[in-house]
C-alpha cells in the first residue's frame, strides 16, 4: 500500500482526473494535532481537480488530523490542562 501526504497549507492542483488507485491513501494534514495547539499549523491541505476518482480499496482522508479531544476552540480549560 502506497501513503501520500498532503502536508499543512499544501495544494495539488490537477486539470484532469485525480486518481487513487491500488490500495493507495492520499492523507490530507490539517489543523495541530499536538497537545495545547490552539493555532493554526500551516492550514489545511487542498485538492483542486476536474475530477477525483477513488478506486476499491483506495481512500482519501483526513482521519485523526483535527485537534485532540479538549483543545480546539471550545475545549473546557480543565479538559487542556
Amino acid at each position: 500500500m502506497e501513503r501520500l501526504h498532503l502536508g499543512r497549507g499544501s495544494n495539488i492542483t490537477v486539470s484532469n482526473t485525480l486518481t487513487v488507485t491500488g490500495n493507495s491513501t492520499m492523507l490530507i494534514q490539517s489543523k495541530n494535532t499536538a497537545a495545547g495547539g490552539w493555532h493554526m499549523a500551516g492550514g489545511w491541505g487542498t485538492i483542486n481537480a476536474g475530477t477525483v476518482q477513488v478506486d476499491y480499496g483506495s481512500m482519501i482522508t483526513a482521519d485523526g488530523q483535527g485537534y485532540g479531544t479538549g483543545l480546539g476552540p471550545g475545549g473546557s480549560p480543565a479538559e487542556q490542562l
